[in-house]
């Protein structure tokens, strides 16, 4: 469920946003397609976002965190419901388990954690965050 959905127009919500891309993507799709395994890349991108995305779901669909990516760029928001801490605590544990999934699969990633207000639905990643 997206905690950024709610009755009426799309408004932004001060959240925790990580904003981070996979290290050497560029060359693994030049590589891809040159040797003709540009689905394998894919397949293998593809797999490690889905099990890195269910280290952030605990309780699965009740989670108040949204992910949205595009090709090597990655954007987690987690709205901040009470006073930041507790959700600063859980997102940087929940974070770190993504961090190292994405490892498992061969992917490292780099970027930042910080607290800004975004809006984050199927269409649009909006804010300063």
């Amino acid at each position: 469920m997206n905690p950024y959905l709610e009755n009426g127009p799309p408004t932004t919500k001060l959240s925790l946003v990580a904003f981070v891309d996979i290290l050497g993507f560029q060359q693994m799709t030049l590589d891809s397609i040159a040797v003709g395994e540009q689905e394998d890349l894919l397949q293998r991108l593809h797999s490690a976002l889905m099990e890195a995305r269910q280290t952030l779901a605990i309780h699965n669909e009740l989670d108040p965190f949204e992910m949205r990516t595009f090709t090597d760029n990655i954007v987690i928001g987690w709205p901040i419901i009470y006073d930041g801490e507790a959700e600063s605590g859980d997102a940087f544990i929940r974070f770190a388990a993504f961090q190292v999934e994405m490892i498992r699969h061969g992917f490292f990633i780099r970027g930042a954690l910080t607290v800004g207000r975004i809006y984050v639905d199927d269409i649009a990643v909006f804010g300063d965050g």
